[in-house]
């Protein structure tokens, strides 16, 4: 098993599940995207780091964010260090990191340039090709390599023609499909619900939206036999 993409708003577990997960590994690498988790990985003896670039003026930096990003993912798929499992926690920002980028190259050109037009679809089409080609890089590195991957998206409005239709998962098409096995986090009156909206065939069959605590993906990775 290699990819794993969970989903859900912000404060239903994500960043804490995915901790308990690296616990019980061998040899994780926790690489997160998210300020808030200075303080959940601050007494663990586990590899992480924090990609974010914050600027002077406290605002992420998004280019150098984007680069930290690139860097580290080409830095695991040369390494000899073999990690059973890696979390990259918080991709939703990633295609705004690349958007910078692509509208910095523009500059060099134009200098007045402040956004990517709306009908510039070659500069829409490189900026979401830098936004998920590391992260599929990475997906088919651990296919090869037998490692797991786990990586978190917030939600975001899905809309049919100019109709709300409800809410899915703040990552593109090719990342969904990319993914062998994808969660969504929810919180009600019940506590804490997991939705496994896809699994592999092979899986051991479970329900398909459980309640969970702290450490409940662990356990229903680990009942489905989807850690092996």
């Amino acid at each position: 098993m290699t990819f794993f993409l969970i989903y859900g708003d912000d404060s239903v577990g994500k960043s804490i599940q995915l901790k308990n997960i690296c616990l019980a590994s061998e040899n994780p690498y926790y690489l997160s995207l998210e300020v808030k988790n200075r303080k959940l990985l601050a007494d663990v003896d586990f590899a992480h780091k924090e990609l974010l670039s914050i600027r002077p003026d406290y605002k992420v930096d998004s280019i150098a964010t984007y680069n930290a990003i690139g860097r580290i993912i080409e830095a695991i798929l040369n390494s000899k260090e073999k990690f059973d499992t890696i979390v990259l926690d918080g991709i939703s920002d990633i295609p705004r990191y690349a958007e910078k980028v692509v509208i910095a190259e523009l500059q060099k050109k134009e200098p007045n340039r402040k956004v990517i037009g709306p009908t510039d679809m070659q500069s829409w089409s490189v900026r979401n090709n830098l936004a998920h080609l590391p992260l599929e890089r990475l997906a088919n590195w651990a296919e090869d390599k037998g490692t797991r991957v786990f990586m978190t998206s917030l939600m975001t409005d899905e809309y049919f023609g100019e109709k709300k239709v409800g809410r899915c998962v703040d990552a593109k098409d090719r990342l969904r499909k990319l993914a062998d096995v994808r969660v969504k986090l929810t919180k009600d009156n019940r506590g804490y619900i997991a939705k496994f909206e896809k699994v592999p065939n092979w899986a051991t069959e479970g329900l398909p939206e459980v309640v969970v605590d702290k450490q409940g993906l662990l356990v229903q990775f680990s009942m489905r036999g989807l850690l092996i």
